[in-house]
């Protein structure tokens, strides 16, 4: 229950509550609970009078700024390898992979080669790669070229080491390329939907006749790598209507047999029919499900090897009292096959906000505008208790979405909301469980560190 800045919650006769603007959270008396949830409209107790003077002393959740302090380093850098794609997914927002264009094309290796001197000639190194679609593995011989090619480029100039990453459907793995991923430390995230009923509902193919067993053959044959593997999953409709106390477990531990390091699930934003999720009340109640899920493995298991990064990221946010930036836009570039440049995919899809092409740009200009884009200045956001922990605020989709870039996309609010919710619930019932609660520390130190080795990048 939200009371002004106070959450508050009671669970089996004890009483709890969190301070939006601090981060303090405790166990409290019920009579401070009772003059908390009253809004103080009666006299109140000494030992509330002393936990306001806490929390007003305290010093408030700080705010970072959207753009990295890493220097005059580049943060991402995207490439539009394909905009072809083998699958049909249903929800897709980029049209079936093609982002509306009437003559799609794939990247070359010198459109490769020519936006990575762009980008060094403005900044003096590049932190993150990735390679996006479409489908970008359609054009892997382009890739493996271009990666050959950069590796030797920042070794012969000095220049810092790129995460480099790839976001795949995973249909085209195969030997060939699972060795080249693993030899070139490339991290992959992977798409896939969960049990083979509802993936293949979603996800569509006119070769395959399974998208999901052809994927989990490929991850389980071809793909050995040490580097991290994330993996994303869409929640749509066919999840909502295959949805039962149990399915949520059944969900990931089906997942858990190609070995993932992390996980996130992303609601469906579309007006597909078939996908369009039609019950806000059985999302609200997947979200609190995943939550669960991953609290009863961290406090009770002794190590955890993988998580929902939306778990990871709130929990990491409450018990460190620490701002999630907002979207890193104004430190992201975006290349197409044409060499056209945009901040990120999703300002690709809606052809707004174009920086330029890599012969001619105007970035500073817009950079400076998205670099002061805020989501505390949206009304909507302000009254959230989420606003200081909300790592799903898409400057790019807002765009797409709602044609409005401080703005807000109504399914990405509710599974933030509820992902927060669930987990100060599940704080609450194990903060004074030492046993448990070191168990709960030690396995999220271990994730928090792994996720520190990638950049994982999103395809939103």
């Amino acid at each position: 229950m939200k009371v002004n800045d106070f959450i508050l919650e009671k669970i089996n006769n004890n009483h709890y509550f969190y301070s939006i603007s601090t981060g303090a959270i405790s166990k409290i008396s019920a009579k401070i609970y009772m003059d908390l949830e009253n809004s103080f409209t009666d006299a109140i107790s000494e030992d509330t009078k002393n936990l306001m003077d806490y929390i007003y002393n305290s010093p408030p959740i700080k705010k970072k700024h959207s753009k990295t302090d890493s220097g005059n380093y580049l943060g991402n850098l995207v490439f539009i390898s394909s905009e072809f794609c083998n699958l049909k997914c249903k929800y897709c927002f980029v049209n079936k992979g093609n982002y509306h264009q009437t003559k799609p094309q794939s990247m070359s290796f010198e459109c490769y080669k020519e936006a990575v001197e762009y980008v060094l000639n403005k900044h003096t190194g590049i932190k993150n790669i990735c390679f996006f679609g479409g489908e970008p593995l359609i054009n892997f011989k382009e890739i493996q070229k271009f990666i050959k090619y950069y590796r030797q480029l920042v070794k012969i100039n000095g220049l810092i080491s790129s995460n480099i990453g790839v976001i795949t459907n995973g249909t085209l793995v195969n030997e060939k390329i699972g060795k080249f991923l693993e030899e070139n430390n490339i991290n992959v995230t992977l798409s896939i939907d969960g049990p083979k009923s509802i993936n293949d509902s979603g996800r569509v193919s006119d070769v395959f006749s399974s998208v999901y067993d052809k994927v989990i053959f490929n991850f389980k044959n071809f793909y050995f790598s040490k580097k991290l593997l994330a993996v994303e999953s869409t929640i749509t409709n066919y999840h909502i209507k295959n949805y039962n106390q149990n399915a949520v477990a059944k969900w990931i531990k089906d997942l858990e047999q190609i070995n993932f390091d992390f996980i996130a699930f992303l609601p469906a934003v579309t007006e597909d029919k078939d996908t369009k999720i039609s019950d806000i009340n059985i999302l609200k109640k997947i979200y609190s499900d995943i939550v669960d899920y991953y609290f009863e493995l961290l406090s009770n298991e002794n190590s955890i090897k993988s998580i929902e990064i939306g778990v990871l990221g709130m929990i990491h946010g409450i018990i460190g009292k620490s701002y999630i930036g907002n979207c890193a836009i104004a430190n992201s570039l975006l290349v197409t096959p044409r060499g056209d440049l945009y901040p990120c995919q999703a300002f690709y899809e809606s052809k707004t906000y174009q920086i330029g092409n890599l012969k001619n740009d105007k970035d500073v200009i817009i950079y400076e505008e998205l670099a002061n884009l805020d989501r505390l200045n949206v009304p909507k956001c302000q009254n959230c208790i989420a606003k200081y922990l909300c790592g799903t605020w898409c400057v790019g989709m807002n765009n797409a979405i709602n044609g409005k870039m401080e703005s807000t996309i109504n399914l990405s609010c509710i599974a933030t909301q509820t992902t927060m919710e669930r987990t100060l619930k599940n704080l609450f019932k194990i903060i004074d469980n030492k046993e448990k609660y070191n168990k709960f520390i030690k396995n999220i130190q271990y994730l928090i560190k792994l996720q520190d080795n990638a950049k994982l990048v999103s395809k939103k």
